[in-house]
């Protein structure tokens, strides 16, 4: 569900296949941002927090350890060997309703087969006035993929959905008509206007 490796691009994180999370300092230094954004904008004392396709479950140890919130990591397949992470169906999410605070999905959407059904889990155990932050390339923009998506060819196959790592891309007028369905009010971050963004990362709350 999660892909394995981060780079930074001004106020978007973006992924790629390759490396583990403790290939290299730099990528330990991009999920230690992930962790400052859900403290600007999430986190407070006491707090639930589900990182959202956890994978390795790097964001939720430093969650854990550095901050005075509680995080649990899911995904398909929990690969980390850190405390609180737990595998699920890919359907539904292994929790009560209103569980959480809030949620993070870094990179995540694109991989999903059925992204809405999805953020109606991540809807469901939210409690009342829940927050996510979002985080997603921008389906226009061919500099947005890196590695495996930088050529044309690449990104046509993602566009076409043919590309078996990223199962569907999304436009900013996508996004928003998909947390809309999901029960979500949103909040686009960063300062550059939506339509030359190479991703996005929006800030959204439980209706």
């Amino acid at each position: 569900m999660h892909s394995k490796n981060y780079i930074r691009d001004n106020d978007l994180l973006f992924s790629s296949s390759g490396e583990d999370e403790f290939s290299h300092p730099s990528k330990i230094a991009i999920v230690k941002n992930n962790v400052e954004l859900a403290k600007k904008h999430l986190l407070f004392k006491g707090s639930k927090i589900l990182e959202f396709g956890c994978l390795y479950g790097l964001f939720t140890e430093l969650v854990n350890k550095t901050t005075s919130s509680h995080g649990t990591g899911v995904d398909l397949v929990v690969t980390g060997k850190f405390k609180h992470l737990v595998n699920y169906d890919g359907k539904r999410l292994p929790f009560k309703n209103k569980t959480f605070n809030s949620f993070v999905a870094f990179e995540v959407l694109e991989h999903l087969n059925d992204p809405k059904s999805s953020l109606l889990e991540l809807n469901r155990i939210l409690k009342k006035g829940g927050m996510g932050i979002v985080s997603t390339p921008n389906k226009l923009m061919i500099s947005s993929f890196n590695s495996g998506h930088n050529s044309v060819v690449g990104h046509l196959k993602q566009l076409l959905k043919i590309n078996p790592e990223c199962l569907g891309m999304y436009s900013y007028f996508e996004l928003l008509r998909l947390f809309e369905e999901t029960g979500f009010s949103y909040r686009l971050l960063g300062d550059k206007p939506f339509w030359i963004k190479r991703g996005f990362i929006f800030l959204i709350k439980k209706k």
